[in-house]
């Protein structure tokens, strides 16, 4: 309907990361001689043994229908509010042809090994995401602004624009949209069919989704609520967003479908703490480029039982840097609280933190530095015989840096450097100049210097 045609996505192999190309409505890898299914005949199923994957969504998905109509036949329960039985019919109905679109891809013999498989497939109730994304309510946007504000001023603020992003569990896309007028190519995976298929029905028309919520209900006539979504109308007054940029595929966070040092930002939003954070960290660390960052943003509420895969912050970071990251800043907690639970409030203490891949500059004594620019900056503290006073607290804000605690050395740094200064010259001026023992301070100077590289206001030849 106000989807344009998407440029020509690349896919990879989940299993050996090789290419894979378009045949009879299968992606086929002629390399390790695999074959993946499309969605809805245009989103890639890009999980290695998809046959498990499909036949265990469609358990799950049978499961539940059995469950809704169980609740369907506790007469007490829907006897308080004749529009639970509508809701339950219509939702029975919606995951009936969802069970028929599953069964495209599979067939009997397909299904039957894994007939007693219970395994987790992503999130299962949509309906929440649904409304939170795409509802517009007052409360929604208000959490959403929380979410989404953060992640694009780092993107900015990093100078990642223009630059190729990966959104793993995307969900319904919201923030994939609002972050596509400054990304050149995003590509976002979802692990859930429910959610896939909720976001193709959003995308192409209008749709009503009710919930039933008997938790904390004020009234009766709440326990069920009934929302219209209309992306359409938002779509087409955000003149520089659209989905024409955003490559949509079913994919697991454990083999992402892209090749090595592929993607540019990885922008990981209530996702971190899916999965095995070891494993999912290792993955990310393989399709980021070089110079790449990792964007975190969201609680660490670990859905695994096993406490092994339940890792502190603190150990989070280093592990990215023995991948060979920097943290950009120090971490954050920002509070959300979320929009769609009623009078029963809940909300979540998020972390947000990025960490950039610095093996891209390796600095030798004999690497040249440039200014790209000249480069304004403002000192706040006090200034005694024309030099600042270091017995008073102060700070250095670059033009497109923020403030931060080292700014007596980045000062030192500026003031000595000349364009075209090799850093071996850089090292000894300094410790001519302010007396500083360039052999202690090594790792500190070149941080700074790969800062200023990162942020554009320095190159290197």
């Amino acid at each position: 309907m106000f989807m344009n045609k998407q440029p020509k996505p690349i896919y990879h192999c989940p299993t050996c990361y090789k290419k894979v190309t378009l045949k009879n409505k299968h992606l086929i890898c002629k390399s390790c001689n695999t074959s993946y299914p499309l969605f809805l005949n245009k989103y890639p199923v890009l999980i290695s043994n998809y046959h498990h994957f499909l036949s265990s969504s469609l358990i799950q998905i049978t499961d539940y229908i059995e469950k809704l109509k169980k609740l369907k036949e506790n007469h007490t329960f829907l006897l308080r509010n004749k529009k639970l039985t509508t809701c339950l019919d219509n939702d029975i109905k919606e995951y009936n042809n969802l069970t028929k679109l599953i069964c495209q891809h599979i067939t009997l013999e397909d299904f039957l090994p894994y007939y007693n498989s219970k395994s987790y497939k992503g999130y299962f109730d949509y309906k929440s995401y649904l409304i939170r994304d795409w509802s517009f309510s007052k409360e929604s946007e208000n959490e959403l602004s929380k979410i989404i504000i953060p992640i694009k001023n780092e993107i900015l603020n990093l100078s990642l624009q223009n630059k190729t992003v990966l959104i793993p569990g995307s969900g319904l896309n919201r923030l994939g949209f609002e972050l596509s007028d400054v990304c050149k190519h995003i590509y976002s995976f979802e692990y859930s069919l429910p959610m896939l298929n909720a976001f193709d029905q959003i995308t192409k028309t209008n749709k009503i989704t009710e919930v039933i919520n008997t938790k904390t209900t004020l009234s009766a006539k709440d326990f069920v609520k009934q929302y219209h979504i209309n992306i359409e109308k938002y779509i087409s007054s955000q003149k520089h967003k659209s989905f024409n940029n955003i490559t949509h595929f079913i994919a697991d966070g454990k083999n992402i479908p892209l090749p090595n040092k592929s993607v540019d930002v990885i922008i990981s939003s209530y996702f971190t703490d899916v999965l095995s954070t070891e494993v999912f960290i290792e993955e990310c660390c393989r399709v980021l480029k070089s110079g790449g960052t990792f964007i975190h943003f969201g609680p660490l509420d670990y859905h695994s039982e096993n406490i092994d895969n339940h890792l502190s912050l603190e150990d989070i970071i280093n592990l990215f840097k023995s991948y060979g990251f920097e943290l950009n800043a120090p971490y954050k907690l920002i509070d959300v609280i979320n929009s769609n639970e009623g009078a029963n409030i809940k909300g979540y203490q998020n972390i947000f933190f990025s960490v950039t891949n610095t093996n891209l500059f390796k600095l030798t004594p004999e690497t040249k530095l440039y200014y790209n620019k000249a480069i304004n900056y403002t000192i706040n503290g006090t200034i005694k015989n024309g030099n600042l006073d270091y017995n008073t607290k102060y700070s250095i804000q670059l033009s497109n840096i923020e403030n931060f605690d080292n700014a007596s050395t980045l000062f030192q740094i500026l003031s000595v450097l000349e364009n075209g200064m090799s850093i071996k010259t850089l090292f000894t001026k300094l410790n001519t100049e302010f007396n500083i023992d360039t052999n202690k301070e090594e790792e500190e100077l070149l941080n700074l210097i790969k800062l200023l590289i990162r942020k554009k206001s320095l190159s290197v030849k």
